[in-house]
This record gives structure tokens, sequence and C-alpha cells, in this order.
């Protein structure tokens, strides 16, 4: 840019016939040496407006091209990339119990049927076995051990309900493998109960497998399985 508007401003002096007849630095001060006096100016002005127009041309484009840099630097560096959204907005919860899915919908207690203490999913056991469905911590083992809830390292909570109305049993039929404040891993064993013990004493064991803290997410939508394994994807909580 400089050699292209120093190179017009020196064509116009040219074409004009500017002279100067003594040795002087060049300055505002020795514009009146040079003849005639008016084309110097017109020379050394259009170097000067030429050099502002094309700094002004190509310098924004210059300065569009760095901050378009930056930003893809910055993207690259920063802004997690769509597959990596989405992993991180989906989680899947999985089965704690082996048996076959209820819908929630369809469970006799109304306080597990219309959803009041969260969403979730039915499970009617074919064994007695409750196992931790996720890495995290027991928030709350009930005395009656018919009843735990966890926290995931995620901040999932879940309600894990054995039976309906098992609360009248006050712990008979049940055993607890870990205690209120645990941390566990996923597949740990945390209750055994009985599942034929339960059903002579005249009560249902479908277990309400219920995410407590469902206003916390989008959604929570149960997997499309009819039967399911302690392990198998059960729920997903959408973030």
């Amino acid at each position: 840019m400089l050699l292209i508007s120093g190179a017009i401003g020196g064509a116009l002096i040219a074409i004009l016939d500017v002279r100067i007849s003594t040795f002087v630095f060049n300055s505002i001060f020795t514009i009146p040496n040079y003849t005639p006096a008016l084309g110097y100016v017109i020379g050394i002005g259009s170097a000067f407006f030429a050099a502002t127009i094309l700094a002004f041309i190509f310098g924004i484009k210059e300065k569009e091209k760095e901050n378009a840099s930056n930003e893809k630097a910055q993207d690259n560096t920063t802004t997690p990339k769509k597959d990596q959204m989405v992993s991180s907005a989906v989680v899947e919860i999985f089965s704690p119990l082996k048996g076959e899915v209820v819908p929630l919908e369809k469970m006799d207690d109304p306080v597990f049927s219309t959803g009041a203490m969260g969403k979730g999913i039915g499970i009617e056991p074919t064994e007695g076995i409750v196992f931790s469905p996720f890495d995290g911590k027991v928030v709350d083992l009930f005395r009656t051990k018919h009843a735990i809830g966890l926290a995931s390292d995620e901040g999932i909570e879940i309600l894990i309900h054995i039976g309906i109305d098992t609360v009248k049993l006050k712990g008979k039929y049940f055993e607890a493998h870990v205690e209120s404040g645990a941390v566990v891993k996923k597949g740990d064993k945390l209750v055994t109960f009985d599942v034929q013990g339960i059903k002579d004493a005249g009560f249902q064991t479908v277990t309400p497998v219920i995410i407590a803290n469902t206003s916390d997410y989008l959604d929570v939508l149960p997997a499309d399985s009819k039967q399911t394994n302690a392990g198998d994807q059960i729920l997903t909580v959408i973030k």
C-alpha cells in the first residue's frame, strides 16, 4: 500500500513538472521551494489520499480475516462440538432390578401413577435384588428398608420403592447391604428382598423407579422395552 500510494504521488509530481533548485530537507516549511508549489501539494496530497483509501479497503479485509481466525480458534477451544453437546445433554439410567417393565401410570398407587413423586417407570421384579443404577451415593435408606434414595455423581436423584404399601411390613422380608451416606458404584448390591414372602403377605411387589428431581430436567423418558435385566438402560434423562 505504501509503495502504490508513493508511486501515484511521484507520478503526479513528474507529470506536473515539479522542480526544486536548492538542497533542503523535506517538510511542510520547504513546500514554497518547489516550483510549482501547487503541483507539489497535489502530488503529496494524492499520495496521502491514496494511502488512506488503500489502508481502509485492504486493512478492513485483513482485520476481518484476523477476527474470523480468532473466532475460529476460540470456537475450537471453548465451544463443544455438536456430538459432545448432545452426549452431555442426555443421561441414561440403568435398571436396578430384573423383571417386567410396567408403565408408571398403570400402577395402583396414585402417588406414583400421577407422577406426583416424579417421572419414571415400574418394574415387577422376578428377582429380589436391587442394584445401584449408577455411580453415586446413598442419600436415604428408609428404616423399613423397603425404599432407598440415591444421587448420581451428576446430581440425578432416584427413588427405588420396593412394592406398594410395603412400609407396613416394617422391614420384614427386606435386607439392606448399604447404609445412608455410602458411596456406591453402578452394579453394587443395595437391598435384597423376598419376592414371594411379600406377595404371600398380601402386598404387590411392583417397584417404582422414580427420578425424584424430575423438575430439574427437560424430560424423563422410559425405554421402549417390556422386560429388563439389572444393568439394562431403562430411563433417559434429558438435561
